[in-house]
């Protein structure tokens, strides 16, 4: 391969991973549930869960709104088509200090009703 067609061929990669990326953060399909928010023990802070649904998996994406300051989006979940665990209750939310932990059951094959086989995402607060 010549060098112009490692250009054109790193060229055309590049446009196509940009489509890619664009085209999945614009979120097509997704149908989103009622919002679930959590207060921290302390009250300083609040968790906003926005579960959604799509074809081929849900998910959810987490924000926390501390009591004097904006909605700051923390992180998101995935899970297999059809499980929802916030709308479930299947979750568990551990406030630590300047941390959460959330465990969720994301139906992976390998969880069971024990938490401690769910999922897991550590998240910092603001």
């Amino acid at each position: 391969m010549n060098t112009d067609a490692i250009t054109r061929s790193l060229k055309i990669l590049l446009i196509l991973g940009t489509f890619i990326w664009v085209i999945s953060s614009l979120s097509p399909g997704r149908n989103y549930l009622d919002e679930l928010s959590l207060s921290s023990p302390d009250g300083r802070h609040t968790l906003i869960i926005r579960e959604w649904e799509t074809l081929g998996g849900t998910g959810a994406e987490i924000f926390c709104k501390p009591d004097s300051g904006k909605k700051v989006k923390l992180g998101r979940t995935h899970a297999d088509d059809c499980v929802f665990p916030f709308r479930d209750g299947l979750y568990t939310v551990d406030w630590k200090g300047d941390s959460v932990l959330i465990r969720y059951n994301s139906g992976r094959a390998t969880q069971t009703a024990d938490p401690g086989t769910w999922d897991r995402l550590t998240l910092t607060l603001p």
